[in-house]
């Protein structure tokens, strides 16, 4: 699917192709044929599902074989982009409600109590989903809290990154701020 590919791998154009698939689910919805607006949000949901299991399979190292050091970093950093805008662009799905908002809790369940990689997309997913949900009298409130509270006390863990540690105080700071951008 282009539009995924493009979002997740554009993070200045991700509202806009999530706006892209909000148009072209309304649009759907309003055909009478088969290939209506349930069939798009099945196959979003599905490509959703793959890219995020796909991303947390460590890399294939045969990605890198043959490469030099500058080119192996590239190839990382092109794999870490693709796996963080995909959580960014899951969240702004789950915002806009184009994913049923009950993906939300086993999201954060699978990642909450994984490795580094698995912590920063969390970190990545809850900044688009938390300002919503976490405001917001709902259900999908208390995962979020309780994410948070995890994060919070996996901050002190030893041999946590520096990097990790200031992605975690940016994300508490975002928070305290009521999720509202940092001013300049």
């Amino acid at each position: 699917m282009v539009i995924f590919e493009n979002a997740t791998t554009q993070d200045g154009f991700r509202t806009l192709y999530t706006t892209l698939c909000i148009r072209l689910d309304s649009h759907l919805l309003e055909q009478p044929t088969a290939v209506g607006g349930k069939a798009f949000r099945k196959v979003l949901a599905s490509e959703c599902q793959a890219t995020f299991e796909r991303n947390l399979e460590p890399a294939d190292p045969a990605l890198f074989e043959g490469l030099t050091d500058e080119e192996c970093f590239e190839a990382e950093m092109k794999l870490k982009t693709r796996r963080l805008g995909n959580m960014r662009f899951i969240g702004e799905l789950l915002v806009n409600r184009l994913l049923a908002q009950k993906l939300m809790p086993p999201i954060i369940l699978q990642l909450v109590d994984g490795d580094e990689v698995s912590l920063e997309s969390l970190i990545a997913f809850l900044l688009v989903v938390a300002p919503v949900f976490d405001q917001e009298d709902s259900l999908y409130k208390a995962p979020i809290r309780d994410a948070l509270k995890t994060l919070r006390r996996r901050k002190t863990e030893a041999g946590l990154t520096t990097r990790l540690r200031f992605q975690l105080d940016e994300l508490f700071e975002a928070r305290s701020r009521g999720w509202s951008p940092r001013s300049a």
